[in-house]
């Protein structure tokens, strides 16, 4: 998602291009095809990219690449012939890319050429991944049920969520107010569910129950404000210069909208 032109980025599984959107749907655009499939999208507003893993239909493996917020300069940053990478996190002002591989149990760290790869956590059935940089976190989704947060380099290990028989698909981070919120997929219930909880466990609330199963994606909008009007009020009188307000003077003001359409009954204003 991105906040500054309230434009919506995905990718496809099973399709063959990373795609945008106005946030209400409309004036899609396709940025990149001919793939096999792009996910794990990732979006540095900063320098304008967008992050991503892809596959693709004559080539063997996995890799992380990246593309222009316009769909121009595709370029493949890393080509991994291993098993399939299950989540993707990007700290760009480090220049590190971190990723897990399903069935894999572990958090790789590498830099963006592809050099200094390092093994920095080896959490059971690790799947999704975020990290905080600003604060050293990195968080850790299990296909278990548990969510681990660690330092970036793997220590400091604490356990912030931890059930059974489910599966953490995927998480967001809201990093000024320090929530983690994540998708829970449920088996036995056939439907996943999203869950907030904070950066130290202390609560575990969920937010939205039976959506639809197999949500792999999932973002923030936490600078979001209704729309809204805004009104300027300006009092004006028929008098020019000063004068003595005898009783019963009136006042004429005039109410100008400058925002967003609204309605008002008589006493709001």
């Amino acid at each position: 998602f991105d906040p500054v032109d309230e434009k919506v980025y995905w990718g496809t599984m099973d399709g063959n291009s990373v795609n945008r959107s106005d946030i209400d749907g409309s004036n899609r655009e396709v940025l990149l095809e001919d793939l096999s499939a792009a996910y794990s999208l990732h979006l540095d507003r900063q320098h304008n990219k967008l992050y991503f893993v892809q596959t693709h239909a004559t080539e063997v493996g996995f890799a992380i690449a990246s593309v222009n917020i316009d769909g121009s300069e595709h370029e493949v940053h890393c080509s991994l012939p291993i098993g399939e990478i299950a989540s993707l996190a990007v700290d760009t002002a480090g220049e590190k890319f971190y990723y897990t591989v399903d069935g894999e149990n572990q958090v790789v760290r590498m830099n963006f050429d592809c050099t200094e790869d390092e093994i920095v956590s080896t959490v059971n059935g690790s799947y999704a991944i975020r990290i905080d940089v600003g604060r050293d976190k990195l968080f850790v989704g299990t296909e278990h049920g548990q969510i681990i947060s660690s330092d970036l380099d793997g220590s400091n290990a604490a356990t912030l969520v931890n059930k059974s028989d489910v599966m953490i698909l995927n998480m967001a981070l809201d990093k000024d107010d320090q929530y983690l919120y994540y998708v829970q997929n449920d088996p036995n219930k056939g439907f996943d569910s999203i869950y907030r909880t904070d950066y130290v466990g202390l609560e575990d609330v969920e937010i939205y129950s039976s959506l639809a199963n197999n949500l792999f994606a999932l973002t923030l909008d936490t600078e979001f404000m209704p729309p809204m009007a805004d009104l300027s009020v300006t009092a004006s009188n028929e008098v020019d210069g000063t004068t003595v307000l005898p009783a019963g003077w009136n006042w004429t003001l005039t109410v100008e909208n400058n925002g967003f359409d609204a309605e008002f009954a008589a006493n709001d204003v």
